[in-house]
């Protein structure tokens, strides 16, 4: 093989694979660019409620994206590098120092010079490979970035959140499979109701298959115009309140290009509510009396907790029901009175509403029932609160003050002597007398022991206390007693000698002790 076949040779591997890697980066690039776009096109989609002319232009949109970057990145340089190429493999072999393009510009190939520059050339070549010239970390940044971008739109597409995986399938599926799009929709509450003259109306509407910026209620009164009005964005919904209703009132909502059916509120001269109580019946284990609370409304109680809501009216009142969320409870009416109960069990809301040709018309707003948590007691030693030092003979007075949200079913107060076995004392849990009380009688403490025995100097008596509620419990820290002699615990400023040898022993006793006690 001649020099010119083999640098002929070696010039078209390196071609192929300059267009090889020119393939690599158009392809990184299309599918960068067609992620992007489908996120862009897919967003606006869903906040428009993918119209047909917004995805038909994004389709037109990406089709064109990637057919000019497959052109500019992939077919022009191709070209390029299939008809010549030398400047691009010169540029990566600056060795060359223009050997292959002036070999490439002789064109006689009788030229003996041809022979001799090409033989000059591939001795470089020979060190200057396509493979380490081109390396294969080029190959695998762009292929890493193509791979990313085709599994992120492969994933968006399965598993997208909310309404973006079928935004990317219509986008890219739509134009051969129909009816890929989520079906938009407006769900709006209360719909078709009706209302006591004077009162007021929440339209609250949830977007379905589509999450917009924003939505506007249509409405008109009677025979008037209609008249837009925007809703305020709230929790996940829109939301607006018509007040002082006194005329018939058809409205619908719009948002993007979907809107809902027209619903039709109807307004009927009511007796107004003067007056609303909430009268509490609280579980029996609380032990609470019955409450009223007036004015009443909005109530907070813990579950099971019977609530009774009356009304007065400002004339005699027509039939009616309580609405606590979807269920109807019916009113006892009584004149220009009327009540109904119900238990509480779950956060939600109720109104009043009565019943005039077999249709609800609201009497009251809507009220919020919140369910209230059993919270722990708490519980403290408020006498002494602190370590004590006392003589063998002394009485020792603990006062505990123990308070709960409902009710304590129990108080206990645990000791022990030189971390021995507990013993419990059970103590009135009532929290309307004063804290109770427990005194230990230091001189017989141990009394009921076999054979009996004498708190003696350097003892420790630990203690604490524990309060129940229906739920739960809650102590308090551990307290300590030191029994000590009587010149130290009365004259211990006065001692000196062998009783302050004696005393320092005693005390580093009952201080080991008490170590012990805290850290099991």
């Amino acid at each position: 093989m001649t020099a010119n076949e083999r640098i002929e040779r070696y010039l078209g591997l390196f071609r192929l694979r300059l267009q090889q890697l020119n393939l690599s980066r158009g392809v990184a690039a299309m599918s960068v660019a067609a992620l992007l776009i489908t996120l862009v096109a897919v967003t606006v989609a869903i906040r428009t409620g993918f119209p047909d002319g917004l995805m038909i232009s994004a389709r037109l949109l990406l089709a064109g994206a990637l057919a000019g970057l497959a052109v500019a990145l992939i077919v022009v340089p191709n070209r390029r590098v299939r008809d010549d190429g030398i400047d691009a493999i010169e540029a990566r072999t600056p060795a060359f120092d223009g050997r292959v393009r002036t070999w490439a510009d002789t064109d006689d190939e009788t030229n003996p010079f041809r022979e001799l520059l090409a033989e000059d050339a591939m001795k470089i070549a020979g060190s200057a490979a396509p493979e380490r010239r081109v390396p294969q970390s080029e190959f695998t940044r762009s292929l890493g970035a193509a791979g990313a971008a085709l599994v992120a739109l492969l994933v968006l597409g399965i598993a997208g959140p909310g309404n973006y995986g079928y935004g990317v399938r219509d986008l890219w599926l739509g134009w051969i499979i129909p009816g890929i799009a989520p079906p938009q929709s407006i769900d709006v509450t209360p719909g078709d109701s009706g209302i006591r003259a004077g009162g007021t109306v929440r339209v609250r509407a949830v977007m379905n298959g589509f999450t917009p910026a924003e939505a506007s209620v249509h409405a008109r009164f009677g025979d008037d115009d209609w008249q837009e009005v925007s809703m305020a964005d709230i929790d996940d919904a829109f939301e607006f309140t018509f007040f002082s209703v006194r005329e018939p009132l058809e409205y619908y909502v719009s948002s993007a290009s979907v809107r809902s059916p027209s619903y039709r509120i109807s307004v009927v001269d009511l007796p107004a509510v003067e007056r609303l109580t909430n009268t509490y019946e609280w579980p029996e284990w609380t032990g609470r009396d019955p409450e009223t609370r007036d004015p009443g409304g909005d109530v907070r109680a813990i579950a099971d907790t019977a609530v009774e809501v009356a009304i007065t009216g400002t004339d005699a009142l027509p039939d009616g029901v309580l609405i606590v969320d979807d269920s109807e409870i019916p009113l006892e009416v009584d004149g220009a009175n009327a009540s109904a109960s119900f238990t509480v069990a779950d956060d939600g809301q109720y109104y009043v509403a009565a019943i005039v040709g077999g249709e609800r018309i609201r009497l009251t707003d809507d009220y919020f029932i919140s369910v209230l948590e059993d919270e722990p007691p708490t519980v403290e030693f408020v006498k002494p609160g602190r370590d004590w030092s006392a003589s063998p003979i002394e009485e020792v007075t603990t006062r505990i003050a123990a308070e709960d949200d409902f009710r304590i079913e129990s108080l206990e107060l645990f000791y022990s002597v030189n971390g021995g076995e507990w013993s419990s004392v059970e103590l009135a849990a009532d929290e309307n007398d004063e804290p109770p009380e427990h005194v230990f009688m230091l001189e017989s403490l141990l009394a009921d022991q076999t054979p009996p025995e004498a708190l003696v100097p350097g003892d420790l008596v630990s203690y604490y206390a524990v309060a129940a509620d229906r739920s739960g419990s809650a102590r308090t820290d551990i307290f300590f007693v030191d029994v000590q002699p009587f010149d130290r615990r009365y004259t211990q400023s006065q001692m000196a000698g062998g009783g302050g040898q004696q005393g320092a022993g005693q005390n580093e006793i009952s201080q080991r002790q008490r170590e012990i006690i805290v850290s099991t």
